[in-house]
């Protein structure tokens, strides 16, 4: 059979550029970043003269910008597979790979509490967010009005009250302390630090 549209021909192209084409990028991302590409093709730079597509738009997607950059836009976690193409049919693809999109990251609170009143005390139950190896050494509670002197302050320092960074109090509030609004402010010492990792909230005493 002769082959009058020249596919063979074709096939041979298309594999020598597949097997000299170079994509330049992360195959991870995440999500809140931007990632860029580039295409070279032996040697040359070919990242505008092809088109890009995302085969799972709803985890990323990617295009060429006004700067003539190919720029991925991470949209969810997940898996993606970026395809490079000439024309118009990605099944001339110059290029494939996947890219692994992964969440934002969010950042833990150093410290948690609930802080609440009850009759004629105030009780605080936290928690410190540990890293390996780091332990407690002291926490204390203020209770205070603007820039006046605490009306409360004490230490928790016994070691055995500490489970996985888990912390507990129970503050009597003396009978003199008058009604409104309070700052509670907690502050937490890890071993070997002087600077106190601090929780604060308020509390009214009605």
């Amino acid at each position: 059979e002769i082959d009058s549209e020249g596919k063979a021909q074709i096939a041979m192209i298309m594999a020598y550029t597949r097997m000299n084409a170079v994509v330049e990028g992360p195959k991870e991302a995440k999500v809140g970043e931007t990632a860029e590409y580039t295409l070279t093709v032996l040697g040359r730079k070919a990242s505008t003269l092809a088109n890009w597509s995302s085969s799972n738009e709803e985890v990323a997607t990617i295009s060429i910008n006004e700067d003539d950059k190919v720029v991925l836009t991470p949209v969810a976690e997940g898996t993606t597979t970026i395809i490079v193409y000439r024309g118009e049919n990605e099944a001339n693809w110059i290029a494939r790979f996947d890219v692994v999109v992964k969440g934002e990251e969010v950042e833990e609170d150093p410290i948690t509490a609930e802080v609440e009143v009850e009759e004629e005390k105030i009780i605080i139950n936290g928690k410190v967010a540990l890293e390996e190896g780091q332990e407690i050494d002291n926490v204390s509670v203020s209770v205070h009005q603007g820039e006046s002197e605490p009306a409360i302050n004490e230490d928790l320092t016994e070691i055995d009250e500490f489970t996985n960074g888990e912390f507990s109090f129970e503050l009597e509030i003396p009978e003199d302390l008058e009604l409104g609004k309070y700052t509670v402010t907690i502050q937490v010492f890890l071993e070997g630090s002087n600077e106190p990792i601090e929780f604060t909230t308020t509390i009214t005493l009605q």
